[in-house]
């Protein structure tokens, strides 16, 4: 068998002192592995780049900028942030020790320094802050699974949001639920209950092939999945390959209705993250389209809608303002769907979805006030997903835009489909902006106008007797109605009341008639 060593803890010197060097040479080397940098700059490459240091001794007195500067920057920035720092000074007249732990030291030494003390100290912190980051991954560890627990899993999600957003790629989240656990438990009890929970987090865990992917006990029976750089379609294969995996284990479980064996089921979403969002959101919308799944039926992936990082925001205060219009953007080209989002987002509420089953999905959840529609995506075209939307009673009404690469022979046949509009890419962004505008604002006007005659059809419905003062005229005893034309009372009453008439001659007329024709 083979033992590999552990590499010696690095040690990052900045300090432009060439007898310091000399010193710390013969001093430090041979506990420590040792880097060198004799400027601020240079220490901040070194202490960024892949290889970070486990300390760093920072001079005070650097030729570009000062200690202090270095180290505040240090502790800005998530890579070097949690790395201790040792301040050096030489000079009684510079040195400001309650400054340096101000801004992030953990210790100030003075020049010339007692080397056995110094090594002392260096060794001191370097064990301070290995048990500190072993402290903190115990912390973020599920003690019954052994993989993150929701601890973990949060900090993971922050932290990949933040690269994210800096990238402006897709990040996504899966949540995942054990089928039934509940009556698995009841009916095999709780060690057999754990075992499952451990047989299932070492399968899920071991099933994530990209090392950049992690997998958390989000808490009880529901995992949840970090997928970095990975949009939804991606998502919903290593959803799929998950599923698949416990499946394989074949782990009984009598009552369960979906299978004789134990299954998950699994929710996803995916975002292109904005530096303002919220994780949350993200969690959230993985939290319903798991549900959803749940409803359906059970051992199946639910969700699959990319959404806007910076829309992801949910206002807690009571005096919010109106929520903008809502667009759908349903376009197989991430790059585009996502120009279309920027162009358009400080006024309407972007929505994206990457094909035609994802702007369904998308439209089911949250009907949108408008979709732009790409005509040519592969599986499902636009023009299905139109006669979709029109086919649905939810749906038919939502107007949707056509765009398309120079398909203009086609757009009689899109508006005949029921679009409102049709708009060749590349789009010129102002005119698209006031289209979506319009055909929004008569959208809800006749959304508004239909309504007014429902109700108003259903109040007619309800009347039972004419009310008012109806003008007659003395003479001949017609009405006048409500355009202002006069029409005969029989009529008129027919009208409103919805009756039929029938001719017959009362009892007083009939004596009128019997004297005129004998008088």
């Amino acid at each position: 068998m083979i033992i590999v060593a552990e590499p010696k803890p690095l040690v990052l010197i900045a300090d432009q002192s060439d007898t310091c060097m000399d010193d710390f040479g013969h001093t430090l080397m041979e506990d420590f592995r040792v880097k060198w940098a004799t400027h601020g700059e240079e220490a901040l490459e070194l202490a960024w780049s892949n290889e970070k240091p486990d300390l760093i001794l920072l001079d005070v007195g650097l030729p570009d900028t000062n200690g202090y500067t270095v180290c505040e920057r240090l502790r800005k920035d998530p890579r070097s942030q949690d790395i201790p720092v040792i301040f050096l000074s030489a000079r009684t007249d510079t040195m400001d020790p309650e400054h340096g732990y101000a801004v992030g030291g953990v210790d100030y030494i003075l020049k010339p320094f007692d080397l056995p003390v110094l090594r002392t100290r260096v060794r001191t912190h370097i064990r301070l802050k290995n048990r500190t980051e072993l402290l903190e991954k115990l912390v973020s560890i599920d003690p019954l699974t052994g993989i993150l627990n929701r601890r973990g899993f949060d900090q993971i999600l922050e932290t990949e949001w933040k690269r994210a957003s800096r990238g402006r790629y897709s990040l996504s989240v899966l949540m995942i639920d054990v089928d039934c656990f509940k009556a698995f438990n009841d009916n095999c009890g709780h060690e057999e209950g754990d075992e499952c929970l451990r047989q299932i987090a070492h399968t899920l865990r071991n099933s994530l092939l990209r090392p950049q992917d992690f997998i958390a006990r989000f808490g009880g029976d529901e995992f949840a999945a970090v997928l970095p750089v990975c949009d939804p379609d991606g998502a919903r294969k290593v959803a799929e390959q998950l599923k698949a995996a416990v499946e394989q284990l074949a782990i009984p479980h009598p009552d369960c209705p979906v299978a004789r064996h134990v299954t998950i089921s699994l929710g996803l979403a995916a975002v292109i993250p904005g530096m303002e969002g919220q994780t949350r959101s993200l969690v959230e919308a993985a939290d319903r389209a798991l549900y959803q799944a749940k409803r359906a039926g059970k051992n199946l992936v639910g969700g699959g809608v990319i959404y806007d990082g910076e829309l992801m925001r949910t206002s807690q205060k009571a005096d919010a303002a109106p929520e903008k219009p809502a667009v759908l953007i349903v376009d197989d080209a991430v790059f585009e769907a996502q120009i279309l989002a920027e162009a358009l987002g400080d006024e309407f509420n972007i929505h994206i979805a990457l094909n035609g089953r994802q702007g369904l999905e998308a439209a089911a959840r949250r009907i949108p006030d408008l979709v732009l529609l790409d005509v040519s995506m592969p599986g499902m075209d636009g023009y299905e997903v139109c006669r979709r939307f029109k086919a649905d009673p939810e749906l038919e009404r939502v107007p949707i835009i056509f765009m398309t690469f120079g398909d203009r022979e086609r757009e009689s046949y899109g508006l005949s489909l029921g679009a409102v509009d049709f708009v060749s890419k590349p789009a010129d962004f102002e005119l698209l902006r006031l289209r979506v505008r319009n055909h929004i604002l008569l959208s809800q006007q006749f959304r508004r106008e239909h309504d007014l005659v429902e109700k108003l059809r259903l109040a007619l419905s309800d009347v039972t007797e004419l009310q008012g003062l109806l003008p007659i005229c003395a003479w001949c005893h017609k009405v006048r109605n409500d355009q202002g034309y006069w029409e005969d009372i029989a009529a008129y009453v027919g009208h409103h009341l919805g009756t039929t008439w029938t001719h017959g001659v009362c009892p007083d007329c009939q004596h009128q008639l019997l004297h005129d024709s004998t008088g």
